[in-house]
């Protein structure tokens, strides 16, 4: 069962606590393109290695916050959207399409470091869940947080939570080794 932490937005000294091996869902309010979480654990920490998987409608302000962090070491980006982006300190690869699962998985699973470090962040769970079916997608997420456990590394997945019932949630945050839940969402009671 999945551990559950808070997180208060706006709070930038606050840095959140995950272990190498793990995997969390991070709930986030609404339609938001935040990876405030990964930038603060980022921000905390010596990274060696940064994997985003950007992908549905509008991933521009998640990989336009991804190019702003700095890491110790590679920062690769995964996206479906339609520019060339380009950017001087991180590889940039396109994705045709992220709800191919078998593909998407195969290709981070191949970027995973056996040495450890590396943080994956996909954003969002909720632009997959509207292409996927939620059984599908847990199974994927199922096999993905274990790559990243046996990697050492460590995954950070984003929820709208607003946009999804209980039952998804319950399901989905089942694969997952902690929950975190910004101050906005309701706390999803078990």
């Amino acid at each position: 069962m999945a551990d559950d932490e808070k997180l208060t937005t706006g709070q930038s000294s606050t840095a959140p606590s995950q272990k190498a091996g793990t995997s969390a869902l991070i709930l986030i309010p609404g339609d938001q393109s935040d990876i405030e979480y990964t930038e603060r654990f980022v921000r905390a920490r010596s990274v060696d290695d940064l994997l985003v998987l950007a992908c549905g409608p509008d991933p521009t302000p998640a990989i336009e916050r991804t190019e702003r962090l700095s890491v110790d070491g590679r920062k690769r980006l995964l996206t479906d959207a339609d520019s060339d982006l380009t950017a001087d300190d991180m590889t940039v690869k396109r994705l045709s399409d992220p709800t191919n699962l078998s593909t998407t998985g195969i290709e981070i699973s191949s970027l995973l470091d056996d040495a450890g470090g590396t943080v994956v962040c996909v954003h969002s769970l909720t632009a997959l869940l509207e292409d996927i079916e939620t059984e599908r997608l847990f199974r994927f997420l199922h096999i993905l947080t274990s790559r990243i456990a046996a990697a050492d590394a460590v995954g950070q997945f984003y929820l709208d939570a607003a946009a999804h019932d209980d039952q998804t949630i319950y399901m989905l945050r089942s694969a997952f080794d902690t929950v975190v839940e910004t101050e906005t969402v309701p706390r999803f009671s078990n």
